[in-house]
Order: C-alpha cells, then sequence, then structure tokens
C-alpha cells in the first residue's frame, strides 16, 4: 500500500518507536496529521534532478538498508553515482527505521564522515 493512502494512525503503528518519540518533540501533537501530510505530499516527488544533484559540492553520505521499503539497494548506488564526491554505504539486513536508531551504523559509518570533515 502507498504510503499516500496511511493515515497518522497507521504510520504510527507501522514504525511505534519512530513516530512516538516524534510525536514528543512535536510542539503541537494534536498537529501530527498535517506533518504526515505534508511528509506524503513529498514523498515520491524527486527533490533534485539528476541534473542538480551533479552539481552538489559538499560531502555527501548516503547510507540504505537492504530493505528499505520505499527503495532498493539499486536506487542508492544511482544516486551515489550521480553526486560527485558522495560516499554509500548499504546495511545488509535493514529496513529504515532500524537506519534510524542502529548505534553501530552510527558510530561505524555516520560518524566516521562526519569526523572526517572537521
Amino acid at each position: 500500500e502507498e504510503i499516500q493512502n496511511y493515515s497518522w494512525d497507521q504510520i504510527v503503528a507501522e514504525a511505534p518507536g519512530l513516530f512516538a518519540e516524534r510525536q514528543k518533540l512535536i510542539p503541537e501533537p494534536e498537529r501530527a496529521s498535517e506533518w504526515i501530510n505534508q511528509l506524503k505530499s513529498m514523498w515520491d516527488k524527486n527533490v533534485l534532478t539528476k541534473e542538480e544533484a551533479k552539481k552538489i559540492k559538499c560531502p555527501v553520505l548516503i547510507v540504505g538498508g537492504d530493505r528499505v521499503a520505499h527503495s532498493t539497494p539499486e536506487a542508492f548506488v544511482d544516486t551515489y553515482q550521480t553526486i560527485p564526491n558522495a560516499q554509500l554505504s548499504i546495511i545488509p539486513n535493514v529496513e529504515l527505521t532500524d537506519l534510524l536508531f542502529d548505534q553501530k551504523t552510527m558510530e561505524t559509518v555516520v560518524m566516521p564522515f562526519i569526523l572526517n570533515f572537521k
């Protein structure tokens, strides 16, 4: 089922840990469904064209899981190949919510990337 058809309650049910924490941070929790609607409107849109992505000059780390529901490893590779000087890490047996909360990924992939650009 496409994310466009999901309600706030359905999305929370899919990733309860992620959204329960997010809901605590929202200044007006009663407006959480508005936030989801904004995300849904952007979900299937490309933020950049390939031509725009090719012009990126800052370091970019692309981290994906091979079980991310909304993408494929091939899509991560395609993005990596499009952005000059990008780095890519595809984590095996991982979904999106796993990536967001995985301390090992942060320690072994994200932090070295960040610390390399002091």
